[in-house]
């Protein structure tokens, strides 16, 4: 049976051997320019998902399209280990916005090239 696992902003979260559903929390953070002598509005970080595995894993969305996202390949060092990681963000809608600034929903480990079948979005009609 599969599991659906809700995730707070920052949790970090293995998958197990079966199929798992990781519920990503998209807060709708608004990213504001960069005011000079200003500190930076705090960024959603986003999860630490490790072992996720294609084809077993999915990712649940609410609220937002895979057209909004936006993957970014870093290497991610944890414990003096590199590892090849994907950060999974919303696309800033401002210009002028740089994707630093963009909302972090998920940073997964040893994971590259993501596609909309990785992803079940669940469409949320405004009230």
């Amino acid at each position: 049976m599969a599991k659906i696992r809700k995730l707070n902003a920052r949790d970090t979260l293995t998958g197990g051997a079966d199929t798992d559903y990781f519920q990503l929390l998209y807060t709708e953070f608004v990213p504001e320019p960069v005011d000079p002598g200003e500190p930076p509005v705090p960024v959603p970080t986003g999860d630490y998902i490790v072992d996720f595995v294609k084809g077993t894993d999915f990712f649940f969305l609410e609220g937002i399209t895979f057209e909004q996202l936006g993957f970014q390949n870093i290497t991610l060092t944890v414990g003096g280990v590199a590892t090849n990681s994907t950060r999974i963000y919303v696309l800033p809608t401002e210009v002028g916005i740089p994707i630093s600034q963009a909302e972090t929903l998920a940073v997964v480990q040893g994971v590259r090239q993501f596609n909309a079948s990785h992803f079940v979005f669940e469409v949320v009609e405004p009230i």
